[in-house]
C-alpha cells in the first residue's frame, strides 16, 4: 500500500487569512511586523508567530535575540523587543475596551418565542466590571 504524500500548509491567522510569506524561520521585517500587529489586535504570542509563517519559539528567539544585543551594546539597533511590548500593551488595551464596554454598554441578545426571533434584551456583565475593576 503506497503512503500518501503529505503537503505543507502555511499557518493560518485567526481569521483565517494565510500568512502571505513561505513557512520558514528566516527573520524579516515582513515577518517581524505579520507577528506584531496580530498581538497588537490582542491576540497571542502563538497567534502572531502564525500569522508570520513561524513557530512560536522563533519568535521568541527573535525577541531574546533583541534583548541579548542591547544588553551587550547599548547602541544597537534592535528594537524587536521594544515594538513586542508596545504591541502587547496595545492588544491589552483592546480587551481592556471591551470588557468595560460589554460590562458597561451590554450586549444585544436575540429573544426567540415559537423559534422566532421577537426581539431583543440588553445584557450587562457583572463579572466583566468586576474583573475590570482589579
Amino acid at each position: 500500500m503506497k503512503a500518501k504524500r503529505k503537503t505543507t500548509i502555511h499557518p493560518s491567522t485567526t481569521d483565517g487569512v494565510r500568512s502571505p510569506l513561505p513557512h520558514g524561520n528566516k527573520r524579516t521585517p515582513e515577518r517581524e511586523a505579520l507577528a506584531l500587529k496580530a498581538m497588537a489586535k490582542g491576540l497571542s504570542p502563538t497567534a502572531g508567530a502564525k500569522a508570520a509563517g513561524v513557530d512560536r519559539m522563533t519568535l521568541y528567539n527573535w525577541r531574546n535575540a533583541d534583548i541579548r544585543a542591547c544588553a551587550e551594546d547599548e547602541n544597537s539597533k534592535a528594537d524587536f523587543h521594544k515594538r513586542w511590548d508596545d504591541a502587547v500593551e496595545q492588544g491589552t488595551d483592546l480587551l481592556e475596551d471591551e470588557c468595560r464596554r460589554r460590562a458597561q454598554d451590554g450586549v444585544l441578545k436575540p429573544v426567540f418565542q415559537g423559534g422566532v426571533e421577537v426581539g431583543q434584551v440588553r445584557e450587562f456583565s457583572d463579572t466583566l466590571m468586576i474583573l475590570s475593576m482589579k
